[in-house]
């Protein structure tokens, strides 16, 4: 099939893939939609993961990261003894808030020198050192601005979802 050919592809050729699901009603009962995933039984990819957390992706794959939204509260859950470090993690939480109000701003007033300037920004955000362990290992398992791409593949589906509140005929649950 074309979409099996294109995912083998995709995979092959990235060092990481997006993850995400979705909830679907067909013929009154609760089902399902998986993007980007095609995997056999108990198979786990050897690449590096990133979702939103969710537990049904736990042990598909080897490597498991976070977009970074989804990630801080793993940062909030780092409890330093001493106050350096607890300054440390305030400051890079307090600079992680920053961002994302600029990601705000950007998405209601979007141009291409903002989105180079945010990329560049991410990347030097999430290559901080602070001298302070855990929260540095934390920063570096940042690896993706956002899971987007995934989400981005399952927004029709939302939008069909909430105006049909899912699908009756098997043509409907193919499209």
């Amino acid at each position: 099939m074309e979409k099996d050919n294109i995912l083998k592809a995709g995979m092959k050729s990235s060092e990481y893939f997006h993850i995400d699901d979705i909830g679907a009603r067909h013929k009154g009962m609760n089902h399902y939609v998986h993007a980007i995933l095609g995997l056999s039984k108990d198979e786990q990819i050897e690449k590096i993961m990133i979702s939103d957390d969710a537990k049904q992706f736990w042990g598909v794959a080897i490597l498991h990261a976070l977009c970074w939204i989804h990630e801080i509260r793993y940062y909030r859950k780092l409890n330093p003894f001493l106050e350096w470090r607890r300054i440390k993690l305030h400051d890079f939480l307090t600079d992680i808030w920053k961002f994302y109000e600029q990601l705000k701003e950007y998405k209601e007033n979007p141009d291409d020198r903002q989105k180079e300037f945010l990329e560049r920004q991410f990347e030097e955000l999430f290559s901080t050192r602070t001298d302070y362990e855990e929260l540095d290992k934390r920063i570096a398992l940042t690896i993706s601005l956002h899971n987007n791409p995934v989400e981005i593949a399952l927004r029709e589906l939302v939008i069909k979802k909430k105006i049909s509140y899912g699908t009756r005929s098997e043509y409907g649950r193919i499209a």
